[in-house]
């Protein structure tokens, strides 16, 4: 695979009552697909798993499974339950307990977390608070709104360049569409935390941190 990196991965997904069964069962399959995608294994890339309502529930952390058809089988088993849409409290909950070297994480990867919502949380300054916090400790945060999904949400909590980490779709069906992007950001993006290490030679580091100001220049020629 073109993706050869350490990287912890948490998929944060909103189960609130306004997502039916059949959308949550496309955020399912969304995630088995970019499982498919990736070299999952014990010394390159974990997954870990987080649904939230009104409450978070982690499903399983890092240092679960290292074998992808076992991975995949656990994502299928996830089943929703229902409520509000307490983002806040599930951001820090995946930061405390799953992004965590006694669940799996890793000192030396680069950590992503992938948040699914569809729509609005329900205390909007404590959800950017609480994704300042994650981004704070390196993680670099996706945010992926769905059906009315609200914009400057997504933009508040995501890493920047938003253009490259908030993606918005009419509805679960076009999830697919994002697939590669993402795919390709955490196999790419990631490496923003590392650098600041060098853990990586001089050549590499420079190709790396050159990709990251490209995207950045782009992302800044298409929103300005």
């Amino acid at each position: 695979s073109a993706c050869d990196a350490t990287i912890d991965i948490v998929f944060v997904i909103d189960s609130s009552g306004s997502i039916i069964d059949v959308d949550f069962q496309k955020t399912i399959e969304f995630m088995v697909q970019m499982v498919n995608g990736l070299p999952i294994s014990s010394n390159k890339i974990r997954i870990g798993a987080l649904q939230f309502n009104t409450f978070p529930y982690v499903q399983f952390y890092l240092n679960a499974f290292h074998d992808k058809s076992d991975l995949i089988s656990a994502i299928r088993a996830i089943r929703r339950s229902s409520g509000g849409t307490q983002t806040d409290t599930a951001l820090l909950k995946a930061d405390q307990e799953l992004f965590n070297p006694a669940r799996g994480m890793r000192d030396q990867s680069s950590k992503v977390l992938i948040l699914v919502t569809d729509g609005a949380s329900n205390n909007r300054q404590a959800t950017i608070q609480a994704a300042e916090v994650v981004k704070s400790h390196g993680i670099t945060l996706f945010a992926i709104g769905v059906g009315g999904a609200i914009l400057f949400e997504l933009n508040s909590v995501a890493t920047t360049p938003i253009c490259t980490h908030v993606f918005t779709l009419q509805d679960f069906s076009q999830m697919d569409t994002i697939l590669n992007e993402i795919q390709g950001r955490a196999c790419r993006g990631m490496y923003t935390y590392l650098l600041g290490k060098q853990h990586f030679n001089n050549h590499k580091s420079f190709v790396i941190a050159t990709e990251i100001v490209v995207d950045f220049r782009m992302c800044q020629a298409i929103t300005n």
